[in-house]
């Protein structure tokens, strides 16, 4: 997290950019279950 800002930074990595979108529609399914009104840039 930033001590600046109220933003979380996170990164993903994937072994190809199939894995890549899985991954990171995963980490958002996950953190939209506990906060639905979570906003993404992907």
């Amino acid at each position: 997290p930033s001590n600046t800002t109220p933003v979380v930074v996170m990164r993903f990595e994937g072994e190809n950019q199939q894995a890549l979108d899985r991954i990171q529609q995963e980490f958002k399914q996950a953190i939209l279950a506990l906060k639905p009104d979570a906003q993404f840039p992907f």
